[in-house]
């Protein structure tokens, strides 16, 4: 085997290296992205919970202010009627009677408020009790998310720093030319600088590829190329 050939089939191994390097990178920025839409999430959720507390206390002011008109207007139908008994004419006592009827109509609607304000308070106190249940539950699944994926990044940590050092080794080991060239292509390739020929197409664009290239790949006269994509060529070893 040549020197090229040698440095040739590093290479490929560095590719290898530097594919499974760029996914961990992906992984270990992926999960706290992922982690931060989650919070997003439960963060959502107790703002509507906040809101049917908020939705819950009006409620109850309403009510409370309701049931202090309806108090004051029982008072004053009480009021009346005691004037009623000391009134000396029809006239007096009739006027009172309009006034005690006005207030019972008004009451009568204050006490249908009433009622329906305490219906709605009934379903706030559900619908409340059902979120903070849900949020309980999302706030036990996050937690246990959060130490789930914090060994996960450890873990591709740890990895990651193995894989860049037994890239390292093997760049040391190859002409510093070659590994320049192919630095420069997977740049601008998304990663990929080094490709297998497969059935006679570039493994990269997939375009077919002349002959003399094909054979210039083989014979490992220097460094082939795609005249395409300009990816560098190689032919993978078959048992």
């Amino acid at each position: 085997m040549t020197e090229l050939e040698n440095d040739i089939k590093l290479l490929v191994n560095v590719q290898d290296l530097d594919v499974q390097i760029q996914n961990l990178d992906a992984e270990i920025k992926r999960i706290p992205k992922e982690m931060d839409a989650h919070h997003r999430s439960f963060k959502a959720k107790k703002d509507e919970l906040a809101v049917l507390e908020s939705e819950l206390v009006e409620i109850q002011k309403n009510g409370k202010l309701k049931e202090v008109e309806l108090g004051s207007g029982t008072e004053a139908i009480k009021k009346y009627k005691t004037q009623q008994n000391s009134v000396k004419t029809n006239k007096e006592y009739t006027s009172l009677q309009h006034e005690i009827e006005q207030i019972q109509e008004k009451n009568s609607i204050l006490e249908d408020e009433i009622l329906s304000l305490m219906e709605q308070s009934d379903v706030a106190h559900e619908n409340i009790e059902k979120k903070a249940e849900e949020i309980k539950l999302e706030n036990g699944k996050l937690e246990q998310e959060e130490q789930e994926n914090k060994k996960k990044v450890t873990q591709f940590e740890e990895e990651l720093q193995k894989k860049q050092e037994e890239r390292e080794n093997l760049v040391s080991s190859i002409s510093n030319t070659i590994v320049a060239k192919y630095e420069r292509i997977r740049d601008l390739k998304n990663g990929v600088g080094i490709v297998n020929i497969s059935d006679g197409t570039c493994g990269g664009c997939h375009m077919e590829l002349p002959p003399q290239i094909i054979n210039n790949t083989k014979t490992g006269n220097g460094i082939t190329v795609c005249e395409r994509c300009s990816r560098i060529l190689y032919i993978k070893e078959t048992n």
